[in-house]
């Protein structure tokens, strides 16, 4: 965990985002689309966008149709379903 924490927080020259960053960017996204597009349960999503190490876990708001994923208490983003499908916010 700690090596996790230190690669997350480390030095940012080859790339702009974090890990943590990307898997709660990568997991909103694309669960997002896994419930709201392609209209599977929340079970399946969950399991078909877990990554390895899995830091980022998601909560889906039917009623808003918008995903929150979160990673290490630090990072988190949403990603909205539209009729266009689901943009990050």
């Amino acid at each position: 965990m700690l090596t996790l924490l230190l690669f997350a927080c480390g030095p940012k020259d080859a790339y702009e985002l974090s890990l943590p960053q990307l898997a709660v960017r990568f997991n909103a996204k694309m669960t997002c689309s896994c419930v709201f597009v392609s209209e599977q349960d929340a079970t399946y999503c969950q399991e078909w966008t877990r990554v390895d190490p899995d830091i980022a876990k998601a909560t889906i708001d039917y009623d808003e149709q918008v995903v929150t994923s979160r990673a290490l208490l630090f990072w988190s983003h949403e990603a909205r379903y539209t009729p266009e499908g689901c943009t990050l916010e």
